[in-house]
């Protein structure tokens, strides 16, 4: 049998050479490490950079609840755009807001106002103030086309841009029969 012969002493060797690779091999691994970790928290701290700019791009976008359109004869005299906050992070002051019409012949950019003629006009619902700060409050924005423009008439399309620190954009189109309506739903 193989297992009754009798064991010579044997001697493992390991030289110097063998240190310096074991060495070599530890280096070569720490400094991997090193890496993985600085590029781990590199990451780290760009993901949290853009999670902030989310976060400050979302607050203050507006939803519009809805828009009207109050109707005189057979074209839309004014034009009632109703928003609310999308969320309830953030604040959004509707008086430094610009709302960007563009309609059937012309393209305007609008101010929070009365008097001008590139204005419209807040109102606030409730308690609010111009000052949307919860997602339940709402207010009305009224844009009187024939102050800056040609009316809107059965069909016309207008594209609302509403800008505040993002933007918030509605595409509008008028009824095609405006015969006995005095307000429509746009």
């Amino acid at each position: 049998m193989i297992f009754d012969q009798p064991r010579t002493a044997e001697k493992a060797q390991s030289g110097i050479g063998t240190l310096i690779i074991l060495i070599a091999a530890i280096l070569v691994a720490t400094i991997a490490a090193g890496v993985f970790f600085d590029v781990a928290g590199l990451f780290s701290s760009e993901t949290s950079a853009t999670s902030e700019d989310v976060s400050q791009q979302l607050d203050g976008r507006l939803d519009v609840v809805s828009v009207s359109g109050s109707v005189s004869g057979s074209t839309i005299e004014t034009v009632n755009v109703t928003v609310k906050l999308s969320s309830d992070r953030g604040t959004v002051d509707l008086r430094d807001a610009t709302l960007q019409w563009v309609g059937p012949s012309s393209v305007e950019t609008l101010t929070a106002g009365s008097g001008a003629v590139s204005t419209f006009t807040i109102t606030a619902h409730g308690d609010s103030s111009p000052v949307l700060d919860s997602e339940t409050d709402r207010a009305t924005l009224t844009i009187t086309p024939a102050a800056f423009g040609p009316t809107l008439e059965a069909g016309d399309v207008v594209t609302l841009t509403l800008t505040t620190r993002s933007e918030t954009v509605y595409r509008i189109q008028v009824p095609a029969d405006l015969s006995r309506e005095s307000s429509v739903s746009l």
